[in-house]
């Protein structure tokens, strides 16, 4: 909003009134100017050389409408203008801030608050005072400045005022309002169909045991065509063809994580233990609980396995000779595991036959 020029319909009035941590007395004045059925008004308040100056586009609106608010805090000297805040709402108006335009020719540290203001509520309403902070930049006493309230009309959707009586003095009941449309009659509504909710509830469950079953069949470990043991060791001899160069970070999370897919599945098939839902910690737990494997076997799988975590979750890079010492600490340990179990299998034989 432009400054109200002197050519304006302008109603002045000034007035003494105590204001500001400075002490003093502050001049008001208000500018009042014709606007199609409403008024702009704009209301300054001045101490000390500090000025606040409150404008609003309109005092007489709709239920519902919107006002524009522009106030501006100019400082004087050496000081810094602030408002202080403003909520969700300024008195009885909804208040939203807007982005504040530029004020030609305002002093340094000037201040800019553009709010759009919004009432549900018909009848005479003020806008309340807004209060604005000059402070010095070097520090000392601060002055404050207040706007006077801003009284604005708010009109009601009906232009006609509402007569219960429809004019009728002698009326015993109520009469609506002839800006009132009458009510429409009463229509029935059909009644919901609710078979088709509970056919629709029932595919939903198929559906979803149907998938439940297929994700339980997938995480199945499949059949193997090798025993464990040469499984194990031709999943190795793929991995000793692929180690990756050093640098290579996608080439080796690949590599480990094939790792600990040859490593888990081994044990699966060896011993039958669900690897893809235990963590490394719970899979050497087992390992160690009922006695599968040796505990000088046990600390080095387990140091595979965790190496492979740490690619697979912390983003570890281990080079190549790390790679190729897993492989072959792998390959020892399968080959141990076998030995013993082919050596525990003859030894049961014997048994049997004698």
């Amino acid at each position: 909003m432009t400054r109200l020029r002197a050519s304006l319909l302008l109603a002045i009035t000034c007035c003494l009134a105590g204001c500001g941590d400075a002490g003093g007395d502050a001049a008001a004045a208000t500018a009042v100017e014709d606007a199609g059925g409403s008024r702009r008004i704009a209301r300054s308040v001045e101490l000390e050389g500090q000025r606040l100056r409150v404008e609003i586009d309109r005092d007489t609106l709709l239920v519902g409408d919107a006002i524009r608010l522009l106030a501006i805090a100019e400082p004087s000297g050496d000081r810094l203008a602030r408002f202080a805040e403003v909520g969700e709402m300024l008195g009885d108006f909804e208040a939203t801030p807007l982005a504040a335009p530029r004020i030609a020719g305002a002093p340094p540290g000037t201040a800019v608050l553009q709010l759009e203001l919004r009432t549900f509520d018909a009848g005479e309403i003020s806008i309340p005072p807004l209060a604005a902070v000059f402070e010095p930049r070097g520090g000392g006493a601060a002055v404050s400045l207040a706007s006077d309230a801003i009284p604005i009309t708010v009109e009601g959707v009906l232009t006609a005022p509402f007569d219960p009586t429809g004019g009728d003095p002698g009326a015993t009941e109520v009469r609506p309002s002839p800006e009132l449309r009458p009510l429409k009659p009463a229509v029935a509504l059909e009644a919901p169909r609710e078979w088709i909710w509970w056919l629709a509830s029932l595919a939903a469950t198929v559906l979803l045991l149907a998938g439940v079953g297929v994700l339980l069949f997938l995480r199945r470990a499949p059949a193997a065509s090798l025993p464990p043991g040469p499984w194990a060791l031709a999943g190795l001899d793929r991995l000793a063809a692929s180690v990756p160069p050093p640098g290579d970070a996608p080439g080796t999370r690949r590599f480990w994580e094939s790792l600990s897919v040859v490593a888990r599945g081994w044990l699966e098939r060896r011993w039958d233990l669900p690897t893809r839902d235990r963590t490394t910690r719970e899979i050497v737990a087992s390992i160690r609980g009922d006695g599968r494997l040796a505990d000088e076997v046990v600390r080095p799988l387990e140091r595979i396995l965790r190496d492979a975590d740490l690619v697979k979750f912390a983003g570890a890079l281990p080079g190549p000779d790390a790679a190729a010492e897993a492989l072959t600490l792998l390959r020892a340990i399968v080959a141990r595991a076998d030995a013993e179990a082919s050596t525990d299998d003859a030894t049961t034989a014997r048994e049997a036959a004698a």
